[in-house]
């Protein structure tokens, strides 16, 4: 499972979903300013993450990331 810290317009999350399509792929930002027509394994959830992820954990098992990505 992939996490996008802050996915803006969401080509990062997006890129990531189709080249690896057995990959879930979740966005989360603040803002809900993302696409609506993203490749069925990307989700993007509204959050603030200055609140902690384990507010994801109705998507995803504990300790369950495998890359957490920001920039």
């Amino acid at each position: 499972m992939i996490v996008d810290v802050g996915y803006g317009s969401a080509d990062w999350a997006v890129e990531v979903a189709e080249t690896y399509e057995k990959t879930e792929v979740y966005g989360v930002d603040l803002s809900p300013i993302g696409p609506t027509d993203v490749p069925e394994n990307v989700q993007l959830i509204t959050m603030d993450v200055t609140d902690g992820l384990a507010q994801l954990g109705e998507y995803y098992a504990p300790d369950s990331f495998d890359l957490i990505h920001s920039r």
